[in-house]
């Protein structure tokens, strides 16, 4: 039986998570839900007037993803599940694994692509979880 579940939290598709799902699966398992955001490292070196371009893109980023854990929080709160989010920093994939591990997570959950195409269940970021993860990963629908 599964006790922590890593679920990504993507800015702008939270929409789309397979909670009602997640809050059934925690419940039944008695398990910890982590949803994790990454916020993606810009690999620029700029100076002058681009660097505060890329500041402000960076700074916005951080916000949606932010943004995207609160909107989880608020939608767990009070529904007597253990649930914990953290914000996180680089590669997407490598990032999520690294969380994974450092929260001592058994499973990773994805939710599928709202109207995926047969074959696309998750996207490119999801398809090199699965390739690089050892971990089982569960495969969602999101809610509607």
């Amino acid at each position: 039986m599964f006790h922590r579940f890593l679920v990504p939290v993507k800015p702008a598709t939270q929409p789309h998570l397979a909670l009602k799902t997640l809050v059934g699966l925690a419940r039944a398992s008695n398990a910890t839900l982590v949803f994790v955001a990454v916020e993606e490292a810009s690999d620029l070196m700029l100076t002058g007037r681009s660097a505060g371009l890329v500041f402000d893109v960076e700074h916005e980023r951080r916000d949606l993803a932010e943004a995207a854990l609160h909107w989880v929080e608020e939608r767990t709160h009070g529904q007597g599940l253990d649930v914990q989010t953290a914000l996180v920093r680089g590669n997407v994939v490598d990032a999520l694994l690294r969380a994974a591990e450092d929260y001592g997570c058994d499973a990773i959950v994805l939710t599928r692509r709202p109207k995926s195409r047969p074959g696309f269940l998750t996207g490119n970021t999801g398809d090199a979880i699965a390739r690089k993860s050892g971990l089982p990963i569960l495969v969602l629908a999101p809610d509607e």
